[in-house]
């Protein structure tokens, strides 16, 4: 993380009305009155609602430090119910929540992901809202990971949104283009594909090497 920094911005003092439904306002307000500061939004709500303007987004990504923050948010979002929320295709498990909601004529999903390391490695900003939203850097960070995973249009975009905004260095640059560029569909068989055959081919040969040690 500390090689791909851009300038540090604070983010905006309220959730931008801009880029998100006045539901999700409502939503995270009711939601961050109940958790701690080990609870933060992260994703495309939190980097075109805070920071960029970007896009419309109707997701709400939330990342929590420890267990005891994954019980209590859960416990919070479920409590939207009492509000008149419509709770479908819910999923969840120890460490990750999801459900599709219908709240205030709007429709909207909710995911909640217990994930230590982000905390301990990225930062948290508090807004005049009470809201607890990952810095830029941190949401640079797990942008380019999502960008890595899973090659969606979306995150390239919401890259492209930061870079305009807040302004990538060369270096910062040159990474995300190459990658970019190895992971698209016509070159994603010849660089990508055949560095994971390699890895697994190194793998296999160290684990042959350990055998009788």
């Amino acid at each position: 993380m500390a090689t791909l920094r851009i300038p540090d911005t604070p983010p905006f003092p309220y959730l931008s009305k801009k880029s998100t439904p006045l539901t999700l306002d409502k939503t995270l307000i009711h939601i961050f009155s109940q958790v701690d500061k080990k609870v933060w939004l992260v994703g495309g709500t939190a980097l075109a609602g805070f920071y960029a303007e970007h896009r419309k987004s109707d997701d709400l990504d939330l990342f929590v430090g420890d267990l005891i923050s994954y019980q209590t948010t859960l416990r919070a979002v479920q409590s939207l119910k009492s509000k008149g929320a419509i709770f479908s295709s819910e999923s969840s498990s120890s460490n990750y929540y999801h459900s599709l909601v219908q709240f205030l004529n709007h429709q909207f999903t909710i995911d909640i992901v217990l994930d230590e390391q982000l905390h301990r490695i990225g930062l948290g900003v508090k807004t005049k809202d009470s809201i607890w939203v990952a810095d830029i850097n941190t949401l640079l960070a797990t942008k380019i990971g999502t960008l890595v995973s899973r090659c969606s249009e979306k995150d390239l975009f919401d890259l492209y949104a930061v870079s305009r905004a807040q302004g990538f260095p060369e270096e910062v640059k040159r990474r995300i283009l190459i990658g970019t560029y190895a992971l698209s569909a016509g070159y994603y068989d010849a660089y990508y594909k055949k560095a994971q055959q390699v890895r697994t081919l190194i793998k296999e040969d160290f684990e042959k090497v350990f055998e009788d040690v």
